[in-house]
């Protein structure tokens, strides 16, 4: 049918390569775009959130102006042209991989034993590489026990704070701070917390800044006499973590969107808003949690909690 509708439309001459290469432009995105309205229909009958299908929609309409750029550039084979070429589909595949991990219901974790110095250096060498020109300051500092190891999958770890770093290096214009602190974080509920009079000891747990301190009950029963059995149903009750806190200096976050920059394709910078989905997906795998943005007058943070094993 396209292929009619071109030559109908010839005002003249005859039927040439350039008529053929737009049939084949166009036939392969109405073929695309026919086969995912019939998914997002389907999407649909299933109930998934309008504005996530509406994410999916834009981020198809991305892929395929992408491929039809990357098709007219073809036929200029020449340096500059390789190099579009290449600096386009590495983007749409980086786009496909974000969206390919969100929806990855079947992630198998890789754990192994991680350093901490290890993961603070690479995630400098991430600032450095990708500040450009903005005078950025930079510093981390490490604050957990010795008695406790850190057992993860560590691409895990980075795609959920190096999307945050990427948003850090963003919200700072020409000049500013990013810290990124490594401490030993416990969660206990609340009725229990209250229950044995120790909310404040927690509070002060996962903000001490003294290096290598002692295990949690320990910090507690050198501040608060307990029972055997009380310790039990403490230690039964809590769950730890070491928090990864990622600080920067840069522009507010507006209390009214908060909520939402974790969701998929939320953006305000008109992009497709997966960066922190991916974190906070990446977090989900690995049984982890996300705390924040915590916002101050100074900037604001966010804190990544990566399980702990003993």
């Amino acid at each position: 049918l396209i292929g009619v509708i071109q030559v109908l439309n010839k005002k003249e001459g005859e039927f040439q390569k350039i008529d053929e290469h737009i049939i084949e432009i166009l036939s392969s995105y109405i073929a695309a775009a026919l086969r995912d309205t019939l998914a997002i229909k389907n999407l649909q009958q299933r109930g998934i959130d309008p504005d996530l299908l509406d994410g999916i929609s834009s981020v198809n309409k991305h892929i395929f102006n992408e491929y039809l750029i990357i098709h007219e550039t073809i036929k200029e084979i020449e340096p500059p042209a390789i190099d579009t070429i290449k600096t386009r589909m590495k983007d749409v595949l980086q786009l496909l991989e974000k969206i390919n991990f969100l929806f990855d219901d079947h992630y198998i974790e890789h754990k192994e034993e991680i350093k901490a110095k290890d993961i603070l250096e690479s995630f400098r060498s991430f600032i450095i590489e990708n500040k450009g020109d903005k005078h950025i300051i930079y510093n981390d500092k490490i604050n957990i026990s010795s008695q406790l190891k850190l057992f993860a999958d560590l691409d895990l770890i980075n795609k959920a704070v190096l999307e945050i770093l990427i948003n850090s290096i963003e919200s700072i214009i020409e000049e500013g701070e990013i810290k990124i602190w490594m401490h030993n974080h416990v969660i206990i509920p609340n009725n229990i917390a209250q229950d044995y009079l120790i909310d404040e000891i927690i509070s002060e747990y996962n903000t001490l800044s003294e290096e290598n301190h002692a295990g949690f009950m320990n910090f507690v029963t050198s501040r608060k006499p307990l029972l055997q059995d009380d310790l039990n149903k403490i230690i039964g009750s809590m769950k730890e973590f070491i928090a990864i806190e990622i600080f920067d200096s840069g522009l507010e976050i507006k209390n009214d969107i908060k909520d939402k920059i974790f969701h998929p394709f939320f953006s305000t910078k008109n992009r497709f808003g997966l960066g922190l989905a991916v974190t906070k997906s990446a977090l989900n795998k690995m049984g982890g949690m996300i705390e924040g943005p915590i916002v101050s007058k100074e900037g604001k943070s966010i804190r990544v909690l990566i399980p702990l094993q003993n």
